[in-house]
C-alpha cells in the first residue's frame, strides 16, 4: 500500500461515499483542504491594507461601535505605522479574542449565512474567491490584531481570512498593533444595554427541563458545534434570517456583563455596505463550563401566541404525530414562567 492510498484510507470516513468523488464539488473541496493540511499550499502574498481601507476599518470598529481603542484616527494610523508583522500559529490563535474560529468551509459558510449581508454581499462565490486566492497566491490584506496594555489580544479585522488560512494549513501573518487601553476596563466601563436571545419552543423547553431554570447549555444540539452563545441588540424578530424563531428573551446586558465577558462580533462586509455596525454579541461558553445562566438577567420573554399555534406548526413543517408533544412543551413553559414570576407576553 503506497502513501497516497494510506492517506485516502485515513480520511475516507469524511466522505459520504467512503471516498472522494471528484465529480462532487463538495468532495473535491474537502479533499483539497485535507491535502492542504499536509503543507502543499505555500502562501506568501500578504500585503498591507491601503490607507483608505485602514480608515474604513477604524470608522467601523471604533467610531461606529463607540469603542475607545485609540484616541483618534491619527493615533490608530500611528499604531499601524509602528506595528509589526508576526505569524500566528493555531495555539496562539486560541488566545485572541473576537475570533470566529471556524474549522471548515461548510462551518464558515453557515456562519456567513447568519449575517444580514448574505447573500447580497457575502455568499458562496465570495467565500470561494478567498479560498482560491490563497491557493493561487493572490494578494491578501494582512489581518489586524490589537494588543492591549494588559497583554490581551483581539482581532480588529481579517477574521474570515484568518479562518480560511488555518483551514488550508497556512499560519497567517497579521499586523500586530498596540493600544494603550486596558481591554478589561473597556469591557467593564461600557454600557451594554438591553440584549436579546432568540430561540424556539423546543430549545426553551430543553433549558428548563434539563437545567431546572432558563440556562443556555452548550451540550444541547443547537449549540454543540459552537463555542459561544449569541445575542443581539436588535429586537426585531423578522431580521434574524430566513427561519423565524418564536421566543425572544430580553436581558439586562449591563448586569449580564458583570458576570460574563461579552464580546461584540461583527460582519465587516455588512458594516461596510450598510453603513451600520453588526449587532451581534457573544459569550465564550468554554470559559463558563459550557453554561450561561440567563434567569437572573431576564427582563421579559415574548413567545408565539396560542392563537397563532397552527401557523407556528405550519412554519416548522412539524410531523403531525409530534404536534401534541410540542404543544405539551409549550404549556409546560407557560406554567414555569408563571410559577417563576418571569414577565412574559405574546407576539401580536
Amino acid at each position: 500500500m503506497d502513501s497516497l492510498e494510506k492517506f485516502l484510507n485515513k480520511i475516507s470516513y469524511k466522505f459520504e461515499k467512503g471516498y472522494p468523488d471528484l465529480d462532487n464539488p463538495k468532495d473535491k473541496l474537502l479533499l483539497e483542504n485535507e491535502l492542504n493540511k499536509l503543507g502543499i499550499i505555500s502562501f506568501s502574498n500578504w500585503v498591507m491594507p491601503s490607507l483608505s481601507q485602514l480608515k474604513q476599518e477604524f470608522k467601523i470598529e471604533q467610531e461606529m461601535k463607540d469603542n475607545e481603542f485609540w484616541e483618534n484616527e491619527e493615533d490608530f494610523l500611528n499604531s499601524v505605522k509602528n506595528g509589526k508583522i508576526i505569524t500566528i500559529t493555531p495555539s496562539e490563535d486560541q488566545n485572541i479574542d473576537y475570533r470566529s474560529g471556524t474549522e471548515s468551509y461548510d462551518e464558515l459558510l453557515d456562519l456567513i449565512k447568519s449575517y444580514r449581508s448574505y447573500p447580497e454581499f457575502r455568499n458562496e462565490k465570495t467565500l470561494k474567491n478567498i479560498y482560491d486566492g490563497f491557493k493561487t497566491n493572490q494578494a491578501m490584506d494582512l489581518p489586524i490584531i490589537i494588543e492591549f496594555e494588559d497583554g490581551t489580544k483581539r482581532v480588529f479585522s481579517g477574521n474570515t481570512r484568518m479562518d480560511v488560512a488555518f483551514q488550508l494549513g497556512i499560519n497567517p501573518k497579521v499586523l500586530l498593533v498596540k493600544s494603550k487601553a486596558l481591554y478589561e476596563n473597556l469591557q467593564e466601563g461600557k454600557q451594554v444595554g438591553d440584549l436579546y436571545h432568540f430561540t424556539d419552543i423546543d430549545s426553551l423547553y430543553y433549558m428548563i427541563e434539563n437545567n431546572k431554570r432558563i440556562e443556555l447549555d452548550s451540550t444541547f444540539s443547537s449549540f454543540a458545534a459552537k463555542n459561544y452563545f449569541s445575542f443581539t441588540r436588535n429586537p426585531k424578530l423578522n431580521t434574524l434570517g430566513e427561519e423565524k424563531t418564536h421566543v425572544r428573551i430580553k436581558l439586562d446586558g449591563d448586569k449580564l456583563s458583570n458576570k460574563y465577558k461579552i464580546t461584540p462580533y461583527s460582519d465587516p462586509e455588512y458594516s461596510r455596505t450598510s453603513g451600520q455596525p453588526e449587532a451581534e454579541e457573544r459569550i465564550d461558553s468554554s470559559k463558563y463550563g459550557g453554561k450561561i445562566d440567563l434567569e437572573p438577567y431576564i427582563k421579559d420573554i415574548y413567545l408565539i401566541s396560542p392563537s397563532n399555534w397552527n401557523e407556528y406548526i405550519e412554519s416548522l413543517d412539524w410531523p403531525s404525530d409530534k404536534e401534541p408533544n410540542l404543544k405539551n412543551k409549550y404549556d409546560f413553559i407557560l406554567k414555569y414562567l408563571n410559577y417563576s414570576n418571569i414577565n412574559f407576553d405574546f407576539f401580536k
